[in-house]
């Protein structure tokens, strides 16, 4: 029997989808060693500012998702209480909002802060007053992106506790721990996998994300990106940027792939954990803990900008509706690139199981990376790919600046 196991039809066409896919963030890797003109500039007086910024808020929107998705996760799939079933979903509804939009509604929440910090200008002096804004700002975009992106650690722990059987979990209260004790000593660690793909997709998110940094003041590396590319019109720059992203979201990567090993948890004989039913007082708790973060995620934003939205309609003013054609653009783009998109991940799915122990499961990894590359830095790939394509004066359309370009990017991210 041969050793060598030629590659079929399907093993090809991963091959060569990604290698498409991964061209764009290829391509920006290759400036790595690159050095533009703004580069020594930009290493003596801001790059320190963008990683330490990029740190603290992955670090503090880390802590804060964690505190949030793991305890609503396990009272859903736990306990029964008023609204369970409710919440069990809605919980699910602030990733509807992009973090941008959330960023927005929440930055008003510094301007109605300015009777407090005049206040504190009056009690405490000139110094405290200027330390408040900072502080002010900081403490409103960790909650921004905080309240958008825990349910990505909730959903996965969700899953993994209510498909945990309770056995185990049973046997420790046998032995007398009590149900915190046998919380943390069983069901957590059995949970960690989950929790660390679902805050892996956190902190990705956190480190793609340029909308709410940029509305708050607070640059990181991907701003750092948009600043070098427009504001000191400096591609080279921007690009070995970019690469130091996409190279520091790699061994986040590896990172996360060597803390997980080959942690597998399955109980598939055991029966899920039986709920338990909540009452009175520990009831309208469950009901708080799971309120406070779709509120701050979901209710609050939406009822915002809704007044905001009926402000302006009743104002009385003359006035049109003048995104329908933005709309119409944005909406065909997204169905045709998620229809494409949808097709593409089934055909990697499908060729890793027929063959599952060969490079084709470390393609759909390296295919994946784009998902992982802020988006920032797949416009530049891509346009430098489309760019290179154009410049070769084939007998085709031009296809930077087209849907073509748009939906290949969404195709890569």
């Amino acid at each position: 029997m041969s050793l060598i196991r030629l590659p079929d039809g399907w093993g090809a066409f991963v091959f060569l989808l990604t290698g498409l896919l991964f061209v764009p963030v290829f391509l920006v890797l290759l400036h790595l060693g690159q050095t533009g003109p703004k580069w020594d500039h930009i290493t003596e007086h801001v790059l320190g500012s963008y990683t330490w910024n990029t740190v603290w808020v992955t670090v503090s929107v880390s802590i804060v998702v964690l505190l949030v998705g793991i305890p609503t996760a396990w009272l859903v799939s736990r306990y029964e209480f008023t609204g369970r079933r409710w919440f069990a979903w809605l919980l699910i509804l602030p990733l509807a909002l992009p973090t941008y939009v959330s960023a927005f509604v929440y930055y008003d929440v510094v301007q109605q802060a300015i009777p407090l910090r005049i206040w504190i200008r009056s009690e405490w002096g000139i110094e405290a007053f200027l330390a408040s804004e900072p502080i002010i700002r900081n403490s409103l975009l960790v909650v921004t992106l905080s309240s958008v992106l825990f349910p990505y650690v909730y959903l996965a722990c969700r899953a993994s506790f209510s498909d945990q059987g309770g056995r185990l979990y049973e046997a420790a209260r046998s032995l007398g721990k009590s149900p915190r004790a046998a919380f943390f000593s069983v069901i957590l660690p059995m949970a960690r996998p989950a929790i660390v793909a679902g805050l892996a997709l956190v902190i990705m998110e956190i480190i793609n994300d340029y909308g709410a940094v940029h509305y708050f003041g607070v640059p990181t590396l991907t701003e750092g990106i948009f600043r070098t590319w427009i504001g000191h019109e400096d591609r080279i720059s921007a690009l070995k940027l970019a690469s130091i992203a996409i190279v520091a979201i790699t061994m986040l990567l590896v990172f996360e792939k060597l803390l997980r090993g080959r942690a597998r948890f399955e109980d598939s004989r055991s029966q899920p954990l039986a709920r338990i039913p909540l009452r009175g007082t520990r009831s309208i708790l469950a009901v708080v803990i799971c309120l406070i973060p779709l509120t701050a995620g979901f209710f609050y934003p939406v009822w915002r900008l809704a007044s905001w939205a009926s402000t302006g309609l009743f104002s009385g003013r003359p006035g049109r509706f003048e995104f329908s054609s933005e709309i119409l653009a944005g909406t065909t783009v997204a169905l045709a690139t998620a229809a494409i998109v949808t097709a593409l991940a089934v055909v990697f799915a499908y060729a890793v199981h027929l063959r599952p122990k060969t490079w084709r499961a470390g393609a759909g990894r390296i295919a994946a990376l784009g998902y992982a590359t802020p988006g920032v830095v797949v416009a530049l790939g891509v346009m430098a790919t489309l760019g290179a394509f154009d410049r070769w004066d084939l007998p085709l359309p031009l296809l930077s600046g087209t849907f073509f370009a748009i939906g290949f990017a969404y195709a890569v991210r």
